[in-house]
């Protein structure tokens, strides 16, 4: 019998004018061209994550400054193959337009582990002009500041 790994969090939208849907349209489709089945292991699929429906879809979604994306799943033994894990997440926020993200890990043996992930003040300056253009910067690496635990085997 295998361990239980616990996984949940959110992604936090960069917030835009009440107007301008560029960065709920363009995340949405990202989200959508996760894969639809479980890939390869430890997965990062479309089922794991909810993201409320924009005015852009005739429905209108009550949020205050910006859309929270949530996603959550169960695995086993995520901690052997987290460093992987969090390769595939990393590329996920690369691609979408995003402030603040926050994993919660909950393992049978470790304690619980959280790990965030915020874009820098420089990023956030580049990105408030581009939006308005339209102009939808990839965020890197380099863009954001992490806080957490990268190898479960540090513990």
């Amino acid at each position: 019998m295998g361990r239980i790994t616990t996984i949940y969090g959110y992604i936090k939208e960069y917030p835009q004018r009440r107007d301008s849907h560029t960065v709920a349209r363009h995340n949405q489709k990202i989200i959508d061209r996760l894969p639809i089945e479980a890939n390869d292991y430890p997965y990062l699929m479309k089922s794991m994550f909810h993201v409320p429906k924009g005015r852009f879809e005739n429905i209108i979604y009550h949020s205050y400054w910006s859309r929270v994306i949530t996603f959550g799943g169960s695995f086993k033994g995520l901690e052997d193959h987290w460093e992987e894990w969090l390769v595939k997440f990393e590329k996920l926020l690369t691609q979408l337009i995003w402030y603040e993200a926050k994993v919660h890990i909950e393992t049978e043996w470790y304690p619980e582990q959280v790990c965030e992930w915020r874009i820098s003040h420089e990023y956030s300056n580049k990105i408030n002009s581009r939006i308005s253009s339209h102009e939808l910067t990839p965020i890197t690496k380099n863009d954001w500041k992490f806080q957490g635990l990268r190898d479960f085997d540090l513990l």
